[in-house]
């Protein structure tokens, strides 16, 4: 949280730009309804302050490189896998697969969301699973690695990114095997839990 807060309070996303145009687009690929606005700059964040908290949490666990960088490889793999459950869970709660969520064939929208979910759970999950892909979007298109170019031009090309992910082979194949996962796990603490990340400090 406190570093999710902190790329707002450091003006690190776009969230003081009008997304609305960009936003359109995701409505386009997701059957999704949002009744207090998408706020898509939200998944840049929480995507940044996963990434973030598993290197500060690695940095802490280990002395030397060659170790962390071991390290750090579990542990963003456990937190792509968690993300996923994640995922997965809260749709089965709205009696959903991801890949009803992306069947534009639909004439009638089949989620309505409160909590800006799909900006927090549902895109997030998109770039984190395709981390090296969304690292190499910030290192092209950004000031800097964590410095979001302010630009609208630029939250549509962060758009196309996530436009090129979203259904990519192996992510829908990943997505279809946690379904499967899901179903036959009863781990109550798992199942209640709305966590957004699986490690701790």
């Amino acid at each position: 949280v406190f570093i999710h807060e902190t790329f707002h309070c450091f003006g690190l996303d776009f969230s003081h730009i009008d997304n609305t145009e960009a936003e359109s687009i995701i409505y386009k690929l997701f059957q999704v309804k949002d009744i207090n606005g998408l706020r898509i700059f939200e998944s840049y964040c929480e995507s940044w302050a996963l990434i973030m908290h598993s290197i500060i949490i690695c940095f802490i666990q280990t002395q030397h490189l060659n170790v962390f960088l071991k390290k750090i490889v579990n542990i963003l793999k456990k937190e792509i896998q968690f993300s996923a459950f994640q995922l997965v869970k809260i749709l089965n709660y709205y009696k959903l697969t991801y890949e009803e969520l992306i069947n534009n064939s639909y004439t009638m929208v089949k989620f309505t969301e409160h909590t800006h979910i799909l900006s927090y759970y549902i895109i997030k999950f998109i770039l984190i699973f395709h981390m090296n892909e969304f690292e190499s979007w910030n290192l092209k298109n950004n000031v800097t690695l964590l410095q979001f170019t302010d630009t609208k031009k630029n939250i549509q090309y962060y758009i196309k990114l996530i436009e090129s992910l979203y259904k990519s082979p192996p992510f829908l194949h990943y997505i279809k095997s946690v379904e499967n996962y899901l179903h036959n796990n009863t781990n109550v603490d798992l199942i209640y839990s709305m966590r957004m990340s699986f490690h701790e400090l």
